[in-house]
């Protein structure tokens, strides 16, 4: 998912932010696909959690986060 202000692809808390705000089934999908393989994506995933407001987003990416990477703490 692209920032909207963004040129890059990679999944920075921008992108992370926007998959929060408009992201779609699409969108989803490919996040757990990249969280899947970057430990790096699931702490930076944690810290958009701790400030979004879109609270069933964030407990959606928790989900995802727990799952795959149960030692980490939020």
């Amino acid at each position: 998912m692209k920032h909207r202000n963004s040129k890059t692809e990679d999944w920075s808390k921008m992108a992370i932010d926007s998959l929060f705000e408009r992201g779609k089934l699409p969108d989803w999908k490919e996040f757990v696909a990249v969280l899947e393989k970057d430990k790096n994506l699931a702490e930076e995933t944690l810290a958009v959690c701790k400030y979004h407001q879109n609270t069933e987003s964030v407990k959606l990416a928790l989900v995802f986060v727990e799952a795959l990477y149960p030692h980490l703490e939020y």
